[in-house]
């Protein structure tokens, strides 16, 4: 009796200790996306404007946003850079230029014809940083 209640509390510990690693990969796993996310959307920036992008910059004091400076030439080489080379073609047909991203929601972008919410989601998070 004693070596069982023994052995129970060696494998409630084993699996606290199991679960508490299980939740430190996690974070980690967590953390590495977030960093691989930022980088991605820093690559993108990069690709888009030709420069780094700093988040401290004051866009009002260059006469407004990049972003509501694009024509539609400038959208079209964003969703090629982007890699979302089917959209290209409903970009200039329907004449979406920078000031119309502005506005961008997820529905927005499912009615482009972007039916996946992750590459909505990252595609949004990259126009905001060019607002």
């Amino acid at each position: 009796m004693i070596q069982m209640r023994e052995q129970d509390r060696l494998d409630e510990k084993e699996r606290y200790r199991q679960s508490r690693e299980d939740e430190l990969l996690k974070q980690e796993e967590r953390e590495k996306d977030r960093k691989l996310e930022r980088s991605f959307q820093q690559t993108l920036l990069t690709a888009m404007v030709g420069k780094p992008a700093h988040p401290e910059a004051n866009t009002e004091q260059s006469g407004g946003s990049k972003l509501s400076k694009m024509d539609v030439g400038d959208v079209v080489q964003f969703f090629r850079n982007f890699g979302h080379h089917e959209l290209v073609q409903k970009v200039s047909e329907e004449n979406i230029n920078g000031a119309t991203l502005m506005f961008a929601s997820h529905d927005f972008l499912t009615e482009m014809g972007m039916n996946s919410a992750i590459e909505r989601s990252k595609l949004l998070g990259a126009l905001s940083q060019l607002k």
